[in-house]
């Protein structure tokens, strides 16, 4: 991201060309508190720098978020100019599954970000205020939304798993030295417990009908 975004917002400074370029900034805090090692005002004035027209929007805000690229889309093709959406939101899950946040932040700010500010709780309460959502619909939803997916997964489990080889050629024309020797310790894993990707497949797939509930 460091160096990317300031070659990709240069290049659209100095080429143009229509199109948007939608950025999804991370905070932690209730004011707009970046979490970053510099205090900066965000992203947007970054591209202002560059010379592209530059939009900051609530990112937990599914409605402001479907008007600034609905806007940004109209410009890009009317004008024929790049522009940038900047969309403010907040992390409320661990950066990895080595990382806790709790360490750097206190609880009650991601729960308060959870139950206040979450995208999905508010975009159905807008729903449910003007009348066009339930709990009977979610329920309903819900229900066939898991019956979907599960009949997806076993649909998926029919078909033939792709070979070994394919995990460590889908990148390089010549696989380097280091990919060569992981391949070579997986086959002599996979031929010492020939099961071992069927074990694998089998929990990952208890593993996500539990998590459909």
């Amino acid at each position: 991201m460091e160096w990317r975004f300031p070659c990709c917002i240069e290049f659209c400074g100095c080429y143009g060309g229509s199109g948007y370029i939608f950025l999804s900034e991370q905070w932690m805090g209730y004011q707009y508190t970046y979490f970053r090692p510099v205090s900066d005002d965000g992203v947007v004035v970054k591209g202002r720098a560059y010379g592209v027209r530059s939009i900051r929007v609530d990112g937990n805000d599914a409605l402001a978020v479907y008007s600034a690229v609905h806007a940004a889309r109209d410009m890009a093709i009317r004008e024929e100019r790049p522009i940038l959406i900047e969309a403010l939101t907040y992390r409320v899950g661990h950066h990895s599954t080595s990382d806790d946040s709790t360490k750097y932040r206190p609880v009650k700010e991601i729960e308060w970000w959870k139950m206040e500010q979450d995208p999905v709780t508010r975009f159905r309460n807008w729903m449910e205020n003007n009348s066009w959502w339930s709990d009977e619909a979610e329920s309903e939803a819900r229900n066939s939304a898991r019956k979907q997916i599960l009949h997806a997964i076993q649909e998926a489990e029919k078909v033939d798993k792709p070979p070994v080889a394919d995990i460590f050629t889908d990148v390089y024309d010549s696989p380097p030295s280091h990919l060569c020797e992981q391949e070579k310790l997986l086959r002599e894993a996979i031929k010492r417990h020939p099961r071992i990707t069927h074990l694998i497949l089998e929990i990952e797939f208890s593993i996500k009908i539990e998590a459909l509930g």
